[in-house]
Protein backbone atom coordinates (compact mmCIF):
# COMPACT_ATOMS: atom_id res chain seq x y z
CA UNK A 1 0.00 0.00 0.00
CA UNK A 2 2.83 2.38 0.85
CA UNK A 3 4.52 1.78 -2.51
CA UNK A 4 1.24 2.22 -4.41
CA UNK A 5 0.65 5.56 -2.73
CA UNK A 6 4.29 6.67 -2.98
CA UNK A 7 5.74 5.16 -6.13
CA UNK A 8 8.67 7.57 -5.95
CA UNK A 9 10.00 5.45 -3.06
CA UNK A 10 10.69 2.73 -5.62
CA UNK A 11 13.07 5.15 -7.36
CA UNK A 12 14.95 5.68 -4.09
CA UNK A 13 15.13 1.94 -3.48
CA UNK A 14 16.40 1.32 -7.01
CA UNK A 15 18.96 4.09 -6.54
CA UNK A 16 20.21 2.46 -3.34
CA UNK A 17 20.35 -0.96 -4.99
CA UNK A 18 22.24 0.55 -7.91
CA UNK A 19 24.76 2.08 -5.49
CA UNK A 20 25.31 -1.27 -3.73
CA UNK A 21 25.39 -3.27 -6.98
CA UNK A 22 27.97 -0.91 -8.46
CA UNK A 23 30.05 -1.27 -5.29
CA UNK A 24 29.92 -5.07 -5.50
CA UNK A 25 31.03 -4.98 -9.17
CA UNK A 26 33.93 -2.68 -8.27
CA UNK A 27 34.94 -4.99 -5.41
CA UNK A 28 34.87 -8.08 -7.62
CA UNK A 29 36.80 -6.70 -10.60
CA UNK A 30 38.55 -3.41 -9.84
CA UNK A 31 38.98 -2.47 -6.17
CA UNK A 32 41.58 -3.78 -3.78
CA UNK A 33 39.73 -2.46 -0.75
CA UNK A 34 37.28 -4.41 1.42
CA UNK A 35 33.68 -4.87 0.28
CA UNK A 36 32.30 -2.57 2.99
CA UNK A 37 34.73 0.21 2.13
CA UNK A 38 34.17 -0.23 -1.60
CA UNK A 39 30.42 0.14 -1.12
CA UNK A 40 30.23 2.88 1.50
CA UNK A 41 33.53 4.78 1.06
CA UNK A 42 34.21 4.71 -2.67
CA UNK A 43 36.72 6.85 -4.52
CA UNK A 44 35.71 10.32 -5.67
CA UNK A 45 35.05 9.34 -9.29
CA UNK A 46 32.89 6.43 -8.11
CA UNK A 47 30.94 8.72 -5.79
CA UNK A 48 30.11 10.99 -8.74
CA UNK A 49 29.00 8.11 -10.97
CA UNK A 50 26.93 6.41 -8.29
CA UNK A 51 25.32 9.69 -7.22
CA UNK A 52 24.44 10.42 -10.84
CA UNK A 53 22.84 6.98 -11.25
CA UNK A 54 21.05 7.38 -7.93
CA UNK A 55 19.43 10.67 -8.87
CA UNK A 56 18.50 9.38 -12.33
CA UNK A 57 16.58 6.51 -10.75
CA UNK A 58 14.99 8.77 -8.12
CA UNK A 59 13.88 11.18 -10.85
CA UNK A 60 12.47 8.26 -12.82
CA UNK A 61 10.50 7.09 -9.78
CA UNK A 62 9.24 10.64 -9.17
CA UNK A 63 7.97 11.04 -12.73
CA UNK A 64 6.33 7.61 -12.62
CA UNK A 65 4.70 8.72 -9.37
CA UNK A 66 3.32 11.87 -11.04
CA UNK A 67 2.05 9.87 -14.02
CA UNK A 68 0.42 7.31 -11.73
CA UNK A 69 -1.34 9.99 -9.68
CA UNK A 70 -2.47 11.73 -12.85
CA UNK A 71 -3.95 8.51 -14.19
CA UNK A 72 -5.57 7.81 -10.85
CA UNK A 73 -7.08 11.31 -10.77
CA UNK A 74 -8.48 10.84 -14.29
CA UNK A 75 -10.06 7.54 -13.28
CA UNK A 76 -11.56 9.09 -10.14
CA UNK A 77 -12.95 12.04 -12.12
CA UNK A 78 -14.41 9.66 -14.70
CA UNK A 79 -16.04 7.55 -12.00
CA UNK A 80 -17.42 10.68 -10.33
CA UNK A 81 -18.74 11.93 -13.67
CA UNK A 82 -20.43 8.59 -14.32
CA UNK A 83 -22.03 8.62 -10.87
CA UNK A 84 -23.27 12.17 -11.40
CA UNK A 85 -24.68 11.18 -14.78
CA UNK A 86 -26.52 8.23 -13.22
CA UNK A 87 -27.87 10.48 -10.47
CA UNK A 88 -29.12 13.04 -13.01
CA UNK A 89 -30.77 10.26 -15.02
CA UNK A 90 -32.51 8.96 -11.89
CA UNK A 91 -33.71 12.48 -11.08
CA UNK A 92 -34.96 13.02 -14.61
CA UNK A 93 -36.83 9.72 -14.57
CA UNK A 94 -38.34 10.56 -11.18
CA UNK A 95 -39.62 13.88 -12.52
CA UNK A 96 -41.10 12.19 -15.59
CA UNK A 97 -42.71 9.46 -13.50
CA UNK A 98 -44.15 12.02 -11.12
CA UNK A 99 -45.72 14.19 -13.83
CA UNK A 100 -46.60 11.71 -16.57
CA UNK A 101 -50.23 11.27 -15.45
CA UNK A 102 -51.09 14.96 -15.16
CA UNK A 103 -52.17 17.48 -17.82
CA UNK A 104 -53.28 21.10 -17.92
CA UNK A 105 -52.90 23.14 -14.73
CA UNK A 106 -52.34 20.02 -12.66
CA UNK A 107 -49.21 19.35 -14.68
CA UNK A 108 -47.45 22.47 -13.34
CA UNK A 109 -48.42 21.71 -9.73
CA UNK A 110 -47.21 18.15 -10.14
CA UNK A 111 -44.02 19.37 -11.79
CA UNK A 112 -42.98 21.79 -9.02
CA UNK A 113 -43.81 19.22 -6.35
CA UNK A 114 -41.69 16.61 -8.10
CA UNK A 115 -38.88 19.10 -8.71
CA UNK A 116 -38.73 20.04 -5.04
CA UNK A 117 -38.73 16.41 -3.94
CA UNK A 118 -36.21 15.20 -6.52
CA UNK A 119 -33.76 18.07 -6.07
CA UNK A 120 -34.31 18.13 -2.30
CA UNK A 121 -35.14 21.83 -2.12
CA UNK A 122 -37.72 23.72 -0.07
CA UNK A 123 -39.10 26.00 -2.77
CA UNK A 124 -39.82 25.41 -6.45
CA UNK A 125 -41.96 27.28 -8.93
CA UNK A 126 -42.80 27.68 -12.60
CA UNK A 127 -43.80 31.09 -13.90
CA UNK A 128 -44.79 32.82 -17.09
CA UNK A 129 -43.81 36.25 -18.38
CA UNK A 130 -46.40 39.03 -18.29
CA UNK A 131 -46.58 42.80 -18.92
CA UNK A 132 -44.11 42.82 -21.78
CA UNK A 133 -41.70 40.45 -20.05
CA UNK A 134 -41.16 42.87 -17.18
CA UNK A 135 -42.97 40.70 -14.63
CA UNK A 136 -43.27 37.04 -13.73
CA UNK A 137 -46.53 35.34 -12.78
CA UNK A 138 -46.35 31.99 -11.02
CA UNK A 139 -48.19 29.07 -12.59
CA UNK A 140 -47.39 26.81 -9.65
CA UNK A 141 -45.41 27.52 -6.49
CA UNK A 142 -44.58 25.11 -3.68
CA UNK A 143 -42.82 25.90 -0.42
CA UNK A 144 -42.25 22.98 1.88
CA UNK A 145 -45.43 20.93 1.74
CA UNK A 146 -47.72 23.81 0.78
CA UNK A 147 -48.75 25.22 -2.58
CA UNK A 148 -48.74 29.02 -2.53
CA UNK A 149 -51.24 31.35 -4.10
CA UNK A 150 -50.44 32.87 -7.49
CA UNK A 151 -47.98 35.74 -7.20
CA UNK A 152 -46.80 38.33 -9.71
CA UNK A 153 -43.56 40.24 -9.22
CA UNK A 154 -41.18 42.60 -11.01
CA UNK A 155 -38.23 40.85 -12.64
CA UNK A 156 -35.84 43.77 -12.23
CA UNK A 157 -33.26 43.14 -9.52
CA UNK A 158 -34.09 39.45 -9.14
CA UNK A 159 -32.13 36.34 -10.15
CA UNK A 160 -35.05 35.42 -12.43
CA UNK A 161 -34.12 38.44 -14.57
CA UNK A 162 -30.70 36.91 -15.17
CA UNK A 163 -32.33 33.69 -16.31
CA UNK A 164 -33.89 35.52 -19.25
CA UNK A 165 -30.62 37.24 -20.16
CA UNK A 166 -28.12 34.47 -19.52
CA UNK A 167 -30.21 31.26 -19.65
CA UNK A 168 -29.16 29.01 -16.76
CA UNK A 169 -28.53 30.88 -13.51
CA UNK A 170 -26.98 29.25 -10.44
CA UNK A 171 -26.09 30.72 -7.04
CA UNK A 172 -24.81 28.10 -4.63
CA UNK A 173 -25.10 30.43 -1.64
CA UNK A 174 -24.99 34.22 -1.08
CA UNK A 175 -27.83 34.88 -3.51
CA UNK A 176 -29.20 37.61 -1.21
CA UNK A 177 -25.92 39.53 -1.38
CA UNK A 178 -26.01 39.41 -5.18
CA UNK A 179 -29.59 40.70 -5.32
CA UNK A 180 -30.03 43.09 -2.38
CA UNK A 181 -33.22 44.61 -3.86
CA UNK A 182 -35.02 41.27 -3.89
CA UNK A 183 -36.96 41.41 -0.62
CA UNK A 184 -38.51 37.99 -1.16
CA UNK A 185 -35.10 36.32 -0.81
CA UNK A 186 -34.53 37.99 2.56
CA UNK A 187 -38.04 37.48 3.89
CA UNK A 188 -37.92 33.77 3.14
CA UNK A 189 -34.26 33.21 4.06
CA UNK A 190 -33.31 31.95 0.60
CA UNK A 191 -29.56 31.44 0.19
CA UNK A 192 -29.27 29.46 -3.03
CA UNK A 193 -30.97 29.68 -6.40
CA UNK A 194 -31.22 27.71 -9.63
CA UNK A 195 -33.24 28.97 -12.58
CA UNK A 196 -33.64 27.85 -16.17
CA UNK A 197 -35.83 29.24 -18.97
CA UNK A 198 -38.52 27.13 -20.61
CA UNK A 199 -39.22 28.09 -24.21
CA UNK A 200 -42.26 27.92 -26.48
CA UNK A 201 -42.45 26.52 -30.00
CA UNK A 202 -40.74 29.67 -31.31
CA UNK A 203 -37.85 29.42 -28.88
CA UNK A 204 -39.08 32.35 -26.77
CA UNK A 205 -38.96 32.16 -22.96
Amino acid sequence: TLLKQNIWIIGILLGMLSWVFDGVIDFMFFSRESLVKTIFIPESNEIWMRTFNFFILVAFGFFVHLAWNRQKKIQQDLKCSQEQGKQLLRQFRAILDGTGQDTGKNFFSSMVKQLAATLNVRDAFIGTLVDGETKMKSLAFISGENFLDTITYELAGTPCEKVLNEAQCIYNGNVQANFPKDDYLKENNINSYLGYPLTDMNGLP
